[in-house]
């Protein structure tokens, strides 16, 4: 055998085999420096692509192609116009152009018989189908397809990545359990190190953080990624790319590390702006969404508006300005993305049913509010992961406090609080902590509601969540003013907590829209609720019920 450093086509083979991008790239140089071999440039165009030197990438697959004609291998050069077409895609997101080069391979490969090639091309159209039109139905038929090629022909990589494909189709369709465990099986061999190729590890580990992301599983992926790090380690590369981290990022936001998720998502987001624009908008949604988490909405919606096109920016859209108090607007945001969603993607689609509770609660719309609970809860019924469970919870909590069942709320929101918990959610176990303890001070239970808060308070301040926070110790405030005074605290009131709680933002001063941004609903509904307290009190101005609802211990 030939020794590797002698030949330095072999050498950058294994050079690239061991994740040593700039000594792969100088070996394939030295080698097309004595031969214009189109296996050198095909080489170096993978030296290139690792270290994302785009216009180098460009040159050497299309010069790559050319010489794999000339050459008349088919197979080569349909070989190249695949990645090729993945390039266009993925650097400059010019789609009509990567989609004239998967034509290109197509014709190539016509009257070769079945070769991996094959595989390689229906994987790159299901990855389209899966990553950029959402269409899982399309992407769970191409998967198998690929899985099929890889095992008939024995390319494992192909065999994983289309059983990974499969797998989020899968879950994306609610079929969780069919799901995971093919998404689980691709990873099993990715962290095996049975894979030939590094960058199928990539692939196939951010297809499971995508599945993990929208079915709300994050321990399952918090448990892959340690595995994958402990992988990255030993081979010396960051396993994950750009586009990876960012939705890791989205795991570790969710899990309330929100120091690590600001580094990770900031660092993604300039590296895919750098050398994957097109990409850009995953890691700009997930900084948006945790921005939004930590209070910051005007930077939010600036970062939803830079990603605008992206589906998650809708939402993220629909969430600030619903925060913001235009429950109208947010209800049109949201029904865009439902349109622009396909019916079977369901788990993508459970986000803005739970926002639609909130949305139409907000609009005094108990039946639109009752029916987008229902599909929520069915999706979650399906899904069952005890985050999308806890957020159904939540919102039932939330549709039956504005019917004034409050010791069914009672329930519902200890429910959700437990499942949050569980889940590793704090954020989301902050937001049920104060909507329970409303319902304990409505219900009287006054030293309870005083401990749900207290805790709240504590949670939402570990994590930065300042808007949380401000709700809780605005709460804790009053709770303390009424257990001081609990003869004026029992003093019978005609008014519902959310009526006393509007009246008090009226006695600070507050305006209507400021009302409706402080308590995330409309300006129409702010006008109803003002319009029945001077009814009940009968009173004909705000100062003047300000003055007898103090007098008489309401506030």
């Amino acid at each position: 055998m030939q020794d590797p450093m002698v030949n330095p086509l072999s050498a950058g083979h294994s050079a690239l085999a061991r994740g040593e991008w700039e000594e792969a790239r100088v070996a394939f140089e030295e080698a097309l420096g004595r031969e214009q071999a189109p296996e050198a440039l095909e080489g170096l165009s993978w030296a290139c692509w690792w270290l994302n030197d785009a216009p180098a990438l460009f040159h050497t697959r299309q010069r790559a192609f050319q010489q794999f004609r000339k050459q008349g291998d088919p197979r080569g050069a349909a070989r190249m116009a695949i990645w090729i077409a993945s390039d266009y895609v993925d650097f400059r997101g010019q789609m009509a152009i990567a989609n004239g080069w998967r034509q290109r391979a197509r014709r190539l490969l016509q009257g070769l018989g079945v070769v991996p090639e094959h595989g390689w091309l229906i994987l790159h159209e299901g990855a389209i189908a899966i990553e950029i039109d959402n269409d899982p139905a399309v992407a769970r038929q191409l998967g198998a397809e690929a899985a099929e090629v890889g095992r008939r022909l024995g390319v494992i990589d192909l065999e994983m990545i289309g059983m990974a494909m499969q797998g989020l189709a899968l879950v994306s369709e609610g079929e969780i359990e069919e799901g995971i465990a093919l998404l689980d099986e691709a990873m099993t061999a990715a962290v095996g190190e049975e894979l030939e190729q590094l960058f199928s590890i990539g692939w196939i580990t951010c297809y499971l953080i995508y599945a993990c992301e929208r079915m709300r599983d994050f321990d399952r992926a918090a448990q892959w990624c340690q595995k994958m790090e402990e992988l990255a380690r030993r081979w010396r590369f960051r396993f994950w790319f750009g586009i990876c981290r960012a939705h890791y990022a989205g795991v570790l936001t969710w899990r309330g590390n929100w120091q690590e998720a600001e580094a990770e998502l900031e660092d993604a987001t300039r590296e895919l702006q750098r050398s994957r624009p097109p990409y850009a908008a995953e890691g700009l949604v997930r900084l948006g969404e945790l921005r939004r988490r930590q209070g910051r909405l005007d930077e939010a919606a600036e970062l939803f508006t830079q990603a605008e096109g992206h589906p998650l920016a809708l939402l993220g859209s629909a969430q600030v300005t619903l925060e913001r108090g235009d429950a109208r607007e947010a209800e049109a945001l949201l029904q865009k993305f439902l349109r622009q969603t396909p019916e079977e993607n369901k788990t993508l689609r459970a986000p803005a049913y739970e926002l639609l509770v909130r949305t139409y609660i907000a609009l005094g719309d108990s039946q639109q509010a009752s029916a987008s609970l229902e599909t929520l809860r069915d999706i979650a019924t399906a899904v069952r992961t005890q985050l999308l469970l806890a957020s159904a919870t939540f919102a039932e909590g939330m549709v039956v406090v504005a019917a004034a069942d409050y010791q069914t709320a009672c329930y519902r929101f200890e429910d959700a609080v437990d499942l949050f918990q569980r889940s590793n959610a704090p954020y989301e176990a902050s937001r049920a902590r104060i909507e329970l303890a409303n319902v304990l001070y409505a219900l009287g239970r006054l030293e309870a509601a005083q401990k749900v808060a207290r805790l709240a308070l504590d949670s939402a301040q570990s994590i930065g969540a300042l808007r949380e926070a401000e709700r809780a110790a605005a709460l804790l405030q009053q709770l303390s003013a009424a257990i001081q005074d609990p003869a004026r605290a029992a003093r019978s009131s005609p008014l519902t907590p959310r009526e006393v709680e509007v009246l008090r933002l009226v006695a600070q001063g507050l305006s209507d829209k400021e009302i409706a941004t402080r308590l995330t609903i409309s300006e129409h509904t702010v006008h109803r609720h003002i319009a029945n307290i001077l009814t009940k009190l009968d009173v004909p101005s705000r100062a003047a019920a300000v003055a007898f609802a103090a007098q008489n211990g309401y506030l």
